[in-house]
């Protein structure tokens, strides 16, 4: 059964994106002809096409949009985006080491306000989840796609629910692109000692951790 959302309009920043809201009459007349013809999914959203695309965030897909915007897909500039895009990944592991997070953080809040559809000024809190900020689910899917897009790599569909907030989306991206320091190897000695202990039976193991605790014993004793 398709489902229609009818609701007087809030004031909200979807409308500043051009998509509008359904009067009661008009929902309620669609949902009686979708029953009618018995359509099993259906979307009934009135949208001002140029609108919206002047309000996507950065690294959307214009080209999804093609069949409804078609001058979008061969538009230079999109190509021209989606390569600076795909490059972010290179520009972090070129940036000196103690610059990196914060350049993953400011890319990752720019996307948030895309997505959010916010003043690109607006300051969040980057510890806060972002759905006090007004994300909800689609717009975490959004977001999820516009930062895969972005590195050029994809991205877990928990991202969202895993990394709730800016801060842990930068640490997230930080560990698993491999941008964080990594940790120091052990010494010689210890890397040495530890390969020659797995290198032991599980009896010479246990032989040696007896005698090892017989001999803190007689010290103790001493």
């Amino acid at each position: 059964m398709p489902t229609i959302v009818v609701s007087d309009p809030p004031a909200d920043s979807w409308a500043d994106r051009g998509l509008g809201w359904i009067e009661s009459s008009t929902g309620f007349a669609w949902l009686e002809r979708l029953l009618r013809i018995g359509v099993a999914h259906a979307a009934v959203l009135p949208i001002d096409w140029q609108r919206f695309a002047a309000k996507l965030p950065p690294g959307a897909d214009r080209a999804y949009f093609r069949a409804v915007i078609p001058q979008l897909a061969d538009a230079p500039v999109v190509e021209a985006g989606r390569r600076q895009e795909t490059g972010k990944l290179d520009q972090w592991k070129s940036a000196p080491q103690s610059e990196r997070r914060s350049l993953v953080l400011a890319h990752v809040q720019e996307r948030a306000l895309g997505v959010l559809g916010l003043d690109a000024s607006t300051t969040l809190d980057v510890r806060a989840p972002l759905k006090d900020a007004g994300l909800d689910s689609l717009m975490a899917v959004e977001l999820r796609n516009a930062l895969s897009r972005s590195i050029g790599q994809s991205l877990p569909a928990t991202l969202l629910f895993d990394s709730p907030s800016l801060d842990q989306l930068a640490s997230y991206l930080m560990k698993n692109l491999k941008l964080a320091p990594q940790p120091a190897a052990a010494p010689l000695e210890t890397r040495v000692a530890a390969n020659a202990v797995a290198a032991l039976s599980d009896e010479e193991a246990e032989a040696q951790l007896l005698a090892e605790l017989e001999g803190s014993s007689r010290d103790a004793s001493k």
